[in-house]
Formats: structure tokens, C-alpha cells, sequence
């Protein structure tokens, strides 16, 4: 059977990628939502499993050694195509699931799996119980399946701004340094312009330097001033 995929798949694994949740090691916060989600659903199995392009591997787990297993075949495959609870009462005669690895050798009976959206509406993965015989689920056993899912969703959205927060924390901007411009203005003698010899006390007149700052007023500059002759 052709392997069932999300209409925006390679959006969606971008996505999943962005979160860098794969491969990451055991955390409390997951770990707990999975027990108690087991313990709200009464099952012996519960998961919460990321799917990428050939896997479903699975971030927390109670009730279930393996920590990945091949994307077909797999409930998740098919959970993360709809917005809501996937129930399957009876997977031995589905024939989605009949040949997958958790029915033929773990002995799965029973299924309940919905979706992690995000934000943007991108299915990552799936929060899920499963059961080794025939189970129910009731009204309010879905619903917290729902709310459950919708605080591992916000677990991980608000990772996003926290990380970026502490990437941008190392930077350090260094104020820009002032800058001048050096403006020499110097002007030809001419008959109306007193020469060297003319300045009083036998000094001699040479030209005038100065620096302006850039965004400031420009200030009139001295065109010449006195220095001594032994300089």
C-alpha cells in the first residue's frame, strides 16, 4: 500500500527540522504527559512520537521498549491527516495496519492518536495510548487526549522564542566609533590678504586645522593663527 502524506510534506518536515526535537534525549515534561495519559485512557501503552520522512520516532513512551519504527504501517501515518482523535477498535482486520510492526509484533489491539499541530497548522507528530486487547474510549477520555496534546504543542512553541532569546543574549554590540573629517583650508596670498611677514611680534601666519564631527554644526573655521617662528 502507497504511504499516506500530508498535502504540504515537505513544508511540514521543515517545520518539524525548526524544532530540532529528533534524537533529543529523555525530558520530564514529556515524560509525565505520557504516563498521564495512560492513566486517563487506562492503557498500558502511551507515546508521543515525531514522524520524518521514513520514521515515527518517539520523544517519550511508557509501556513500549523500541525507540522508533518504521513511518509505514504506522498509526501515526495515518493520525497526523486528520485535526482530530484517530480511533482504531480493531486493527487486525484493518488493513492500514494489519502488516505493521506494533500489530504483528508487539500485539497492539487497539488505538487512539491525535495529531501535535502547531501553530501554522503543521502536523509534527502524534500524543497516543494504545492497548494489547480491545478498549474503549470515553467522551472525556478524547478530551483529554486533546488537551494534553495542546500543552506539548505549547511546550514546544515556547521553546522556539527562548532559544533564539538566548543566541541573541551572547551578542555584543559595540557602540559605533565618532568619525571626523579633517578640513585644511588654505588660502593664496593676494593683495588684500596679509602675508607672512605682515603678522605682528614677527610670527608667522600658517594654515589653520580643524575637526568636525559628523552630525554637528559646522563651525566657522580660524583661517590662519599665530605660531612661533621656532616652531
Amino acid at each position: 500500500m502507497e504511504l499516506p502524506l500530508p498535502q504540504n510534506e515537505s513544508l511540514r518536515l521543515e517545520r518539524l527540522r525548526a524544532f530540532r526535537i529528533l534524537g533529543t534525549s529523555c525530558e520530564r515534561v514529556f515524560d509525565e504527559a505520557v504516563r498521564l495519559a495512560a492513566l486517563i485512557c487506562d492503557t498500558p501503552v502511551a507515546v508521543i512520537s515525531f514522524i520524518d520522512e521514513q520514521r515515527v520516532w518517539f520523544k517519550a513512551k511508557i509501556g513500549l521498549e523500541l525507540d522508533e519504527i518504521p513511518r509505514d504501517g504506522s498509526f501515526c501515518t495515518y493520525a497526523i491527516l486528520q485535526p482530530d482523535v484517530l480511533i482504531v477498535p480493531d486493527p487486525l482486520s484493518d488493513e492500514r495496519f494489519m502488516s505493521g510492526l506494533l500489530v504483528n509484533q508487539i500485539g497492539i489491539q487497539f488505538y487512539a492518536g491525535i495529531p501535535l499541530i502547531t501553530d501554522d497548522a503543521h502536523s509534527l507528530g502524534t500524543l497516543a495510548v494504545m492497548d494489547r486487547v480491545p478498549h474503549l474510549m470515553t467522551v472525556e477520555q478524547n478530551d483529554s487526549l486533546r488537551i494534553l496534546a495542546r500543552q506539548m504543542m505549547r511546550e514546544l512553541e515556547l521553546r522556539r522564542p527562548r532559544e533564539t532569546q538566548s543566541r541573541h543574549s551572547r551578542l555584543h554590540l559595540t557602540p559605533p566609533l565618532p568619525r571626523y573629517a579633517t578640513i585644511l583650508i588654505v588660502e593664496e596670498p593676494g593683495p588684500s590678504k596679509p602675508s607672512a611677514t605682515d603678522a605682528p611680534s614677527g610670527r608667522v601666519l600658517r594654515p589653520s586645522c580643524r575637526r568636525w564631527r559628523r552630525g554637528t554644526p559646522l563651525v566657522p573655521a580660524t583661517r590662519w593663527h599665530n605660531r612661533p617662528d621656532s616652531e
